[in-house]
Formats: C-alpha cells, sequence, structure tokens
C-alpha cells in the first residue's frame, strides 16, 4: 500500500475556542508525524510510516513533545515504552500543551496488552491503538482516515466515543464499510447496527470490531442480513435499470434473473461489443457474485425476440392490469419474471402466453405471488 502517491495533505480544523492558522503543507507533499518511545518496535513503526510516504520527527523524551517542531504535523504517535514512562500520563501532557486538541493521538502496544489498559489510553485522549506487529500493516491508512473525521469536525473527547471512532475507521479502511453500518461502545462493548448484504460480510465486521484494542465484547443482534429474495430481487432490479440506462436495450428484452447473487442472463443482443457491455454492468452490480452468460448473438433474431415481447407482454398487461410481470423471449422460450396478486394468475399468464404466441413452444415461469 503506498498512500503517498495520493498526495493526501490532512489538515487540522481551527478550534472555535482557540483561533490559530491553520498549519502549512510540506513543500515536497509528505506529511509529518511525531513520535516518541523506544525498543525495537519503535524502528519498526517508524520505518513502516517512511515506506509509506510520511515524515517522522522523532522525539527521544515524551516531555519533548510539543507542536513545535513542523508546522505540517497531522499526527502524534506513542510507542511503549515511552522512556519509560507511564504512557497515560504521557498522552495527557501532551494533550494539555499542544495548541491543537484535535490532533490525532496513536498508540502502539505489545500484542499482550490488556483491554482495561487500552480503555484507559482512550479516556487519556488516544484516538486509536495498535497492537504490534498483528496490526502493523493498518497504521498508515488508519492515520488518513483518521485525517477525516478532524478534518469534518468529527473528534471527541469521551472515552467511547473516540473508541467508536476508531473503529469506524478500521471498518471503512478494512471492509469499505460506509454509512450502512454504525457502532457505539459503552465500556468496552461494541453495539454494532446496520444492513449488510451476507452472512460472510456480517461476520468480517463482527471480527474487525473485535480485533480492536480495548474491544472485549460485540454485541451484533441488530446488523440484519435480507433474506436471498429480497436481495436476489433488488440486484434483478438493478440490472435491469443499468441496461436501460447504458445500452440500447428495451426494458425486458434481455431476462435477469437472480438467485442468491448469482446471476443468469439470457436473450439475444446485436453484437460481441453489446453483449460484453451487458456482462460488465451486470457483474459490477452491488451484490451480484457471478454471471452465468446464455445470451446469443443475432441482430435479427434480437429483433423478432423483443417484437414477440412487447406483443406478448402488451396482452399480458391488459388482462392482468393489476400484475408486475416482464415477458422475455429468447427463440421459442419466454422467461416470466415480476410479481401477482394471486397464485392463480401465476398460470394463467403462462397458459395465455403459450397459446397466443406460435413461436413460443416453451416458458420458464419465474413469476411471484405477494
Amino acid at each position: 500500500m503506498n498512500l503517498g502517491t495520493e498526495q493526501i495533505i490532512p489538515t487540522r480544523p481551527v478550534l472555535p475556542d482557540k483561533p490559530m492558522k491553520l498549519p502549512n503543507p510540506m513543500p515536497d507533499g509528505m506529511p509529518n508525524v511525531i513520535i516518541t518511545g523506544s525498543g525495537p518496535k519503535l524502528k519498526e513503526v517508524r520505518d513502516n510510516l517512511t515506506s509509506n510516504n510520511i515524515r517522522v520527527e522523532y522525539y527521544k523524551n515524551s516531555n519533548d513533545l510539543t507542536y513545535t517542531a513542523n508546522p505540517s504535523t497531522v499526527a502524534a504517535i506513542f510507542v511503549q515504552p515511552a522512556s519509560n514512562e507511564d504512557m497515560r500520563d504521557a498522552i495527557s501532557r501532551f494533550k494539555d500543551k499542544t495548541p491543537y486538541e484535535s490532533l490525532p493521538i496513536f498508540a502502539v502496544l505489545p500484542e499482550s496488552v490488556s483491554g482495561r489498559h487500552v480503555r484507559s489510553l482512550y479516556k487519556a485522549g488516544v484516538n486509536d491503538v495498535f497492537q504490534w506487529v498483528t496490526e502493523s500493516s493498518k497504521l498508515p491508512a488508519l492515520i488518513f482516515e483518521h485525517m477525516k473525521l478532524v478534518k469534518q469536525g468529527r473528534g471527541t473527547n469521551k472515552q467511547d466515543k473516540r473508541l467508536s471512532k476508531a473503529i469506524a475507521a478500521r471498518l471503512r479502511v478494512l471492509a469499505n464499510c460506509g454509512r450502512q453500518v454504525k457502532v457505539s461502545v459503552r465500556n468496552g462493548k461494541a453495539f454494532v447496527l446496520g444492513t449488510v448484504e451476507s452472512l460472510k460480510r456480517k461476520r468480517k465486521i463482527e471480527g474487525i470490531v473485535f480485533s480492536t484494542p480495548g474491544i472485549n465484547k460485540v454485541v451484533s443482534k441488530s446488523v440484519i442480513v435480507p433474506i436471498a429474495g429480497q436481495l436476489d430481487r433488488e440486484i434483478t432490479k438493478n440490472i435491469q435499470k443499468q441496461l436501460v440506462r447504458n445500452l440500447s436495450i428495451k426494458d425486458g428484452s434481455i431476462s435477469v434473473t437472480s438467485e442468491r447473487g448469482r446471476i443468469t442472463l439470457a436473450g439475444s443482443v446485436a453484437n460481441k461489443k453489446e453483449m460484453n457491455r451487458v456482462l460488465e454492468l451486470s457483474g459490477n452490480t452491488e451484490g451480484a457474485r457471478s454471471v452465468n452468460n446464455l445470451l446469443s448473438i443475432s441482430e435479427n433474431q434480437s429483433v423478432k425476440d423483443n417484437s414477440v415481447a412487447k406483443r406478448a407482454q402488451d396482452l399480458i398487461s391488459g388482462f392482468f392490469i393489476k400484475s408486475s410481470v416482464r415477458i422475455s423471449v429468447i427463440k421459442d422460450t419466454a422467461v416470466l419474471t415480476g410479481r401477482v396478486d394471486m397464485k392463480g394468475k401465476r398460470k394463467m399468464v403462462e397458459v395465455a402466453v403459450m397459446r397466443q404466441f406460435s413461436p413460443i413452444s416453451r416458458v420458464i415461469n419465474n413469476i411471484q405471488t405477494s
């Protein structure tokens, strides 16, 4: 991961009660962090940051760690042990004398650290805690993620709120979770709520939250995984919208079905380019896991199929006003999708299509009833 290529230069907001001039970026565009500590972990942390184009300014004694050395400083990092001082006291002293209360502070601790100690650091003012070396790869990306939180004015001085923001940053970086998942923390217990597309993703989110230092329990009963039918209907609807919006394909001329995210496309397209575009749009739709391509290339056949499908659609719409049935035709096969309000109508639609249109000798009935 090389975050430096994006030239992200985070800045800190001016606090209303302490109006100060915003820091200027370094001439070379590299963000700067100040760091204190000792031991082998310190060198590993420094090497990790510099390899990701982050300048490191080192202070051997945390008493000398002030925000006066470099106007482009974007974070402070405490590596335990910090010159054999108690890390919590060192962080509290730094918070008292830094002119920017919202400057993100990170702590790097041994993997055997206790949850109680981690929560005491959040109470002292830490924004995120990392267990080295297990979480070494996360540090650079999460530094930049915390910069966004500070820039948006979302900093906080409460222990549980800080830990909640640390989890939120990890979910965005490690699981690409946005607003669909929310996390709150009370005394080391994380409460997760929201909606995710699969049980596998829910388990991944639970793992990320539980592995965050300071968390000893995760409650995720409020994380909802939609049942397969609901999700499949949404996927099918989104693909059909994409095909109508981005291609000169009439709504319903290509049959789209989804079963637990596995997409099946059937019908005729004019050329290879159009087929590739249909496959691309379908595969990129959120929730789609695989695409089974049953499309055929035949411009004349496509025109014929569309004509038969339109006539069948008009017939069904006239007879069954309260239905949302879609009809696609692939040569001699009609594919029926959508929903009707009564079970008897499902069979009636199938019979009507078979009897009224001579090219159709086979019907695939995927109509659902309310």
